[in-house]
């Protein structure tokens, strides 16, 4: 998909009867096209969906618009369109700078205020009232249990892990029976709202603060921990995903194989897309370049496994 200043120009204009004084592309993330622009000397994010981005984004938007309405820190967000070729968010440019760029400057006493400061978020996005459980978009299948959610992902991965040769027979048969034995564990009597791309390229900070979360299409409703496993794929056992975690202790308790469990769900629901590009077109990495976590969690249940 070809995105120059023109579109760019075209679409502030129809929406703000302006044109921007500045533009300038966002180089992070890979699931949409993003632009930081100047209207009226307000800064502005243009989010830009691919075709093959199928993300309904009239609900993002609605999602979005509860949390900001709930002071949690978030965009505030300012309209959208769902129209053919024309499929696009526009919010307010948060100020600061993604904590992936400001993290190696940081000491252990900054590092563990701002994930202080994170778990706050992430608790009060998740104390908002939704039903069902499952992936939050209202147009959505709604499960009856958080059980059944995760069990169709566990069946739907148990064919792709396959159908993709990412794994030799005994990986695939321990990373399948150590999910079975963990779901049969989880009981979760009411959904909760978790923002599931927690990554260090969607927290924004500012002078050393926390200024918000950025990118909702992954949210779901269901067990909080999860955000926490999606974390842990990609982060391992960093110094970040330590100061996450204890501070997330201050407030519940939390099992190590829990996070491992989710870790191996998040692998389960992207094994059907782990040889296509995103829609973006940019190519994925391989699994353990990307997912530094994820070959922890699986040396943790192969050992596991022979161990009896």
């Amino acid at each position: 998909m070809d995105i120059n200043n023109k579109i760019i120009e075209e679409i502030i204009f129809s929406q703000f009867n302006e044109y921007p004084s500045e533009i300038e592309k966002i180089e992070m993330g890979v699931m949409t096209f993003k632009f930081r622009v100047k209207v009226n000397n307000i800064n502005y994010v243009l989010r830009i969906y691919p075709p093959e981005n199928t993300t309904n984004i009239e609900q993002e938007f609605e999602m979005m618009q509860k949390l900001f309405a709930a002071s949690c820190k978030v965009p505030e967000p300012v309209i959208f369109s769902e129209k053919l070729n024309e499929r696009f968010l526009i919010y307010k440019f948060i100020e600061g700078k993604p904590l992936s760029f400001l993290l190696p400057s940081l000491d252990e006493v900054e590092i563990n205020a701002i994930a202080d400061e994170i778990i706050d978020n992430v608790l009060h996005i998740s104390s908002q009232e939704v039903e069902g459980f499952g992936f939050s978009f209202l147009s959505s299948k709604k499960y009856d249990s958080w059980r059944e959610f995760l069990q169709e992902y566990i069946d739907r991965g148990n064919f792709h892990l396959r159908e993709n040769k990412l794994f030799d027979e005994f990986t695939i048969e321990s990373i399948l029976g150590f999910a079975k034995k963990q779901i049969k564990q989880i009981n979760i009597e009411r959904p909760r709202f978790i923002w599931c791309d927690f990554s260090q390229g969607n927290i924004i900070i500012n002078k050393n603060k926390l200024a918000g979360f950025v990118d909702f299409e992954g949210c779901v409703f269901g067990d909080p921990v999860i955000a926490l496993g999606y974390l842990f794929a990609i982060e391992g056992n960093s110094k970040f995903f330590d100061a996450i975690i204890n501070c997330y202790r201050k407030h519940a308790n939390v099992d190590y194989e829990r996070i491992l469990f989710y870790a191996i769900v998040r692998l389960l629901r992207f094994s059907k897309y782990v040889n296509n590009p995103f829609p973006t077109g940019i190519k994925r990495d391989p699994v353990p370049d990307y997912f530094k976590g994820l070959p922890i969690a699986i040396e943790y249940i192969k050992s596991k496994n022979k161990n009896g």
